[in-house]
């Protein structure tokens, strides 16, 4: 056996593994690799559900990964596949972001307010979007900073969760986008290196305090609610009952 055979497994085989473009000779290496490391097979997952959302999204008709076979060309270039990555996440995050007729829009959210539904749908987004990303996935790591810088930016009091004992860490966060005003997220991971991302936006219509509603696609899932002007949104690929005890915690931290 070639010691070529035995060389790491790169970010760039996982995309291929995914999309069924890996050669053959390199399938048993990167799936023997899955099998020992649970943040490459996280990877691998979140990759599927960025392909199987797309899937839905642009033709529900097409066929599923592994229904026909699939030709397995020598791997894209680096920056090549890294430009398609970006252009196919551009352009869900522009499908889920798109209004009414986005994909999940497409009465999954019946009976919820518009603002709610936009809700949603922005937090979504951010999770398929940004979750995958090994690179650049936030914009600031120190928990005190992004507190400082939200709670500026937003014009509320912006606590960052500690959710160490659901067995998550604080990633970092990023400045997000409204319906024309500020939004924030923040992303955490689990020991397993799969994450969730909690979507806020402090520009609803005044309103009571909502119970949490619990909503799944193919994709992942999302929970979310609402305390006066401010809505929240948590969104992963996991079990409602995880998500809402998750959740709990968070609107615990926002209202104390």
């Amino acid at each position: 056996m070639s010691a070529d055979r035995h060389r790491a497994v790169t970010i760039e085989e996982l995309h291929a593994y995914v999309d069924g473009q890996l050669p053959r000779e390199r399938v048993p290496e990167v799936e023997a690799r899955l099998l020992a490391d649970p943040l490459a097979a996280a990877q691998v997952r979140d990759y599927q559900a960025i392909n199987a959302a797309l899937r839905a999204a642009l033709d529900p008709g097409l066929p599923e990964a592994g229904d026909t076979p699939s030709p397995r060309p020598a791997l894209l270039p680096a920056r090549r596949r890294a430009w398609l990555r970006m252009a196919m996440a551009a352009a869900f995050a522009g499908l889920l972001l798109g209004g009414a007729g986005g994909w999940l829009s497409r009465g999954y959210l019946r009976g919820d307010v518009p603002e709610m539904q936009a809700l949603a749908r922005h937090a979504a987004a951010a999770y398929q979007v940004f979750a995958p990303d090994v690179i650049h996935p936030v914009d600031m790591a120190e928990s005190d900073r992004l507190t400082a810088w939200l709670s500026n930016r937003m014009n509320m009091d912006f606590p960052v969760p500690e959710l160490s004992q659901a067995g998550f860490r604080l990633v970092g966060g990023r400045l997000m986008v409204g319906d024309g005003r500020p939004a924030g997220m923040l992303m955490y991971e689990n020991g397993q290196g799969r994450r969730i991302v909690l979507y806020v936006r402090n520009d609803l219509p005044a309103g009571d305090p909502t119970r949490m509603r619990h909503e799944s696609t193919a994709a992942g899932a999302t929970v979310y609610w609402r305390d006066a002007a401010a809505g929240f949104a948590l969104a992963g690929g996991f079990p409602e009952p995880e998500l809402r005890s998750i959740a709990n915690l968070i609107r615990a931290r926002f209202t104390s």
